[in-house]
């Protein structure tokens, strides 16, 4: 057992150490987002403490849909104010989420992992205030949390955000870069980037005298997930056009790149 995880199953055993506890937990940089699960259906990341979000997004699918949900739970005030149950680590060890779950899955499983911990706080903050009582540990004393107590706070409305995006901006389940030749260039197109070099750039000699070499390469994620679509349906597209033709096409098409010369350039 490592060392954080003996510290959350402590704190969440004796609530009277969380105020303690809780600091030694913060182990990610804010903002860092960890995948959880994917499948075909839904993409599932998380931040642990101090972020403690988790964000469930659809993906597209067949029939497509031009937006597709996404839901996300941002409990960093939940643990301010009422501590360890609300870890999101502890969440989703109440969630039990499975690899087969879908949106609607994912979101009931997380709905119902609040509840616990709502109901968990409650429970043991009556528990605690009879255990400390004030006038025996003025120091030590706890509040009672009650249902009204949340819903003061608009739980779990303060907690769930739900909202839609474009299929555009979701990156598609398990997909792999397309690999593209044109008469005399080629490339490799991502989801949120391409890169492309003619030929004539292609010299192995140059490369090693100047350590690098000349290319072309997408300027923005949206101009790249454009490219990769058309790519992603034909493969072939660009088969039969010359660099000049393709960067005509993708400047006609707002397809924004720029090119990257070598330090000799």
């Amino acid at each position: 057992m490592s060392l954080r995880t003996a510290a959350i199953r402590l704190a969440y055993e004796n609530p009277s150490l969380r105020p303690a506890l809780l600091p030694l937990l913060t182990k990610q940089a804010r903002g860092e987002k960890k995948l959880l699960m994917e499948n075909d259906k839904v993409r599932v990341t998380w931040s642990d403490h101090p972020d403690n979000m988790l964000v469930v997004q659809e993906l597209p699918s067949k029939p497509v849909k031009r937006r597709v949900r996404q839901r996300i739970y941002n409990n960093y005030l939940m643990v301010q104010w009422f501590s360890s149950p609300f870890l999101m680590e502890n969440l989703l060890r109440d969630a039990k989420l499975s690899s087969s779950m879908d949106f609607d899955g994912v979101a009931k499983a997380m709905d119902a992992a609040l509840v616990k911990a709502k109901e968990r706080t409650i429970k043991e903050s009556v528990e605690d205030a009879a255990k400390y009582p004030k006038e025996k540990y003025p120091y030590a004393s706890y509040q009672v949390f009650t249902e009204q107590d949340f819903t003061k706070i608009g739980f779990p409305g303060n907690v769930v955000t739900d909202t839609t995006v474009s299929f555009l901006e979701v990156e598609p389940a398990n997909y792999k870069p397309v690999k593209f030749r044109g008469r005399d260039f080629a490339g490799t197109a991502e989801w949120g980037k391409f890169r492309f070099y003619a030929d004539k750039d292609d010299d192995e000699f140059m490369a090693q005298v100047e350590g690098m070499q000349a290319f072309y390469e997408s300027t923005s994620a949206g101009a790249a997930r454009k490219l990769f679509q058309l790519l992603k349906a034909d493969p072939d597209f660009c088969k039969g056009m010359t660099v000049d033709k393709f960067r005509e096409f993708l400047s006609a098409n707002k397809i924004g790149f720029e090119y990257v010369p070598t330090v000799w350039r």
